[in-house]
């Protein structure tokens, strides 16, 4: 949470349009040898799971469509399927996605795997790259109540941080549709 609210705080006052993306894989390096990973994504109403076949346990081929904030939560799939304790999480909003991937750092996730500050149970190098595509294909359906996409092909819309609460908290932060 710690690097959305700082994503946010460089671009407050700042205009970017909302962008609408399909999540393709997700890409865990450095991962404990033998992890096979299942993968929650959420975004708004929205919550899909995918599972990597136990041959590319570090590979989850993803195929959803997302739009503004979404949580992308690991698993280990050898314990569970998205109902046992998770590895990690991590937010980040679509408009903020650039190149068509987005990396991030062991130290940058939230749960167990930043709390294994010893490497003991996880590479100092272990990173995760979750990969993506704009998209404004016809017949796509998206409805994220929450992101304020609604509907089909996307409309242009863009959202500005207007301001940021106390403490750096992440439910302080504002956003609103212009």
């Amino acid at each position: 949470q710690r690097r959305y609210c700082d994503y946010f705080a460089r671009n407050l006052g700042k205009t970017r349009e909302l962008v609408t993306m399909k999540l393709t894989h997700l890409l865990v390096r450095n991962a404990p040898p033998g992890a096979v990973f299942s993968v929650e994504v959420e975004n708004g109403q929205t919550r899909m799971m995918f599972t990597a076949p136990e041959s590319t346990g570090c590979e989850v081929s993803l195929s959803v469509v997302v739009a503004g904030d979404v949580k992308v939560t690991l698993y280990d799939a050898r314990r569970s399927l998205g109902k046992g304790p998770s590895i990690g999480k991590f937010w980040f909003h679509t408009s903020f996605v650039e190149d068509g991937s987005l990396t991030l750092s062991k130290l940058e996730l939230d749960g167990p795997v930043l709390k294994d500050r010893k490497h003991e149970k996880f590479s100092e190098d272990f990173n995760v790259t979750i990969s993506c595509s704009k998209t404004t294909a016809k017949g796509c359906q998206v409805h994220h109540p929450h992101s304020g996409v609604s509907g089909g092909p996307v409309a242009a819309q863009k959202v500005k941080v207007i301001k940021t609460g106390s403490g750096g908290a992440a439910r302080g932060l504002v956003a609103a549709q212009i």
